[in-house]
């Protein structure tokens, strides 16, 4: 018997496929979850040729604890009863888990509690049971399904005669289902999510994420988007996935204004009958929403009764299982996963940015005080998503603080030869550099805020220096229309930003090369002046700058955030009055 990491999409999922696996299983939700910083491993126990066993492990980084935090989505596909098996494959995952320094390994089990035999394996094995039906990072352990292998009028007896009234109704009331993977009717959906978001409190992540899931899942056939349409007016809408013979409800939104017309049901109705021509026999709804056993008055027992009411049955599962590598740690983090408010807290604020920033046209319709200040929340939930929330409070924080920063400037006049071609090094320009950068975002997972700037500041032209496959270094420049802390530019200036060499490809001259190459375009597209603005401690980049031909042309002492800024078409440093003045414009 073998273990080992599967690199390969179809072995991995023709092998999951044949243990029974599920969605969280797959390859393409290992993808998408790596959007969103949790890295995929994906190990196999095999018997000669045979799969026996498969767990797709998560992996998250956490820096301040200089640890990860490792988990196994929906736990075991295979034979999870067999001793041989479970015990071969918790000692690997042991070794694993000091590799990577990881505070824990869980486990998030799919069978059920009264399956006592399986759990008590996995604990003799070393894993420790825990006592929640839910935690901040795993999907709940109270779960609804729907058996959807009977005929169309055994699940509509099933359900509710409420909802097969509501089912039948929707036609003759003028609502019309579409399914679809377009992006337009994404964003659509999306609208309709941050409307449920902020009604119901809940979090939502960013368009990003869900043009991911539509990458992987939808365009690839794994998937639809079902809208519900009044009038052409999207009302509500649910997205699905399926994987062998489940589908899963992934997500849902709808306008509380138009509840009346209880698109729900017909939606999840035509998800059940699109599921079921696709040879599926169960329809997974999620979690149940709230406390079990559930009971009426419980918070979140709205959303239990309804899937109830479709035909969902309740499984709960045996649960959370940890195995502890560092019990230190471990007893820190098990305190925050049950002292959850501040947490829930925060993702509420992130949320409410996130609807702000996401507002339609909220930075062409608005004046320009208001689009600068949807930009600043903007940039700052994508800091805390790219770089982690404690980074971004630091960074944030050191805005408000005063420093030294100087201007330097270059002239066509004045630059130098472009930079030589290195052995190894591919270098990439523009918009098809930024086109490359969004498909290695996809695989590296830990990458430096530096590497995000298209999604802050909301620009496509980056300078890219990739060794092998590998991201190595990165400039950014700007055009006098972007926002600028330091520079008020006339038309014909730009600015080079966010200049970011990766730690281990540092002392090549890479830094040099992205410069050079930014500049020369730049001059090449009709630019006459190009500028920086270098922390005046960072000798790094003065040095970078200083060999490609840029002259220091002034100097700024005042926090990053605000202050005197320098006139490119006066070139001269603002007064602090005139700065002031600008701020109550702002």
């Amino acid at each position: 018997m073998k273990i080992g990491l599967i690199e390969n999409k179809n072995e991995w999922n023709d092998a999951v496929l044949s243990l029974g696996g599920t969605l969280y299983h797959s390859w393409e939700w290992g993808q998408t979850r790596a959007h969103v910083g949790w890295h995929p491993w994906r190990v196999m126990v095999q018997e000669g040729d045979t799969p026996r066993a498969a767990a797709q492990i998560f992996e998250r980084r956490v820096p301040l604890a200089r640890s990860s935090l490792l988990y196994a989505a929906c736990g075991l596909a295979g034979n999870d009863s067999n001793p041989e098996i479970v015990n071969t494959l918790a000692e690997w995952m042991r070794r694993f888990a000091a590799e990577r320094s990881a505070i824990l390994l869980r486990i998030q089990t799919r069978f059920d509690d009264r399956e006592a035999a399986r759990k008590s394996l996995l604990c003799s094995a070393g894993f420790r049971p825990l006592e929640d039906q839910w935690s901040l990072w795993n999907p709940p352990r109270a779960n609804m399904v729907i058996d959807i292998s009977g005929t169309e009028e055994q699940l509509l007896k099933k359900m509710r005669k409420k909802h097969q009234e509501h089912i039948k109704r929707a036609p003759r009331s003028g609502l019309k289902i579409t399914a679809t993977d377009g992006i337009d009717e994404l964003r659509v959906f999306y609208g309709l999510l941050l409307k449920s978001s902020e009604r119901q409190g809940f979090a939502v992540r960013d368009f990003d994420y869900f043009l991911q899931i539509r990458e992987q899942l939808l365009t690839a056939g794994r998937g639809s988007l079902f809208l519900a349409l009044m009038e052409e007016h999207a009302v509500a809408g649910i997205l699905c996935a399926r994987f062998g013979s489940t589908c899963h409800f992934l997500y849902g939104g709808f306008d509380w204004q138009t509840r009346q017309v209880h698109a729900n049901e017909a939606l999840h109705w035509d998800a059940i009958r699109w599921a079921r021509n696709l040879g599926c026999v169960s329809y997974d709804m999620l979690g149940a929403g709230t406390f079990y056993p559930p009971a009426e008055g419980n918070p979140g027992y709205g959303l239990y009764n309804f899937k109830e009411g479709l035909g969902a049955d309740l499984i709960y599962s045996a649960g959370y299982l940890d195995l502890v590598s560092k019990p230190v740690r471990y007893s820190a983090l098990r305190f925050v996963e049950r002292h959850t408010g501040w947490v829930n807290a925060a993702r509420k604020v992130r949320s409410a940015m996130r609807r702000l920033s996401n507002a339609p046209n909220a930075s062409r319709n608005t004046p320009d005080g208001k689009s600068k200040r949807f930009a600043i929340m903007r940039s700052l939930r994508i800091r805390i998503k790219r770089g982690g929330f404690w980074r971004a409070t630091r960074d944030a924080a050191g805005t408000l603080l005063p420093s030294t920063f100087q201007v330097w400037s270059l002239t066509i006049e004045k630059v130098r030869g472009e930079a030589p071609a290195r052995d190894g090094v591919k270098l990439l320009c523009g918009a098809e550099a930024t086109s490359v950068l969004k498909k290695f975002r996809t695989h590296a997972t830990a990458l430096p805020v530096e590497f995000y700037r298209d999604e802050i500041d909301n620009i496509q032209t980056c300078f890219f220096a990739c060794i092998g496959n590998r991201p190595a270094a990165i400039a950014w420049a700007y055009d006098h229309a972007k926002p600028a802390h330091f520079l008020r530019m006339r038309p014909g200036d730009a600015e080079i930003r966010s200049v970011y060499s990766l730690a281990e490809f540092r002392g090549r001259g890479l830094a040099k090369t992205v410069i050079a190459a930014a500049c020369h375009s730049l001059f090449r597209e009709g630019f006459q002046n190009i500028y920086a603005v270098i922390h005046f401690r960072n000798e790094a980049s003065l040095r970078a700058f200083r060999s490609v031909g840029f002259t220091k042309v002034a100097e700024l002492s005042r926090p990053p955030l605000f202050g005197p800024r320098y006139l490119t078409a006066e070139q001269r440093v603002e007064s602090w009055l005139d700065a002031i003045a600008r701020g109550f414009r702002f």
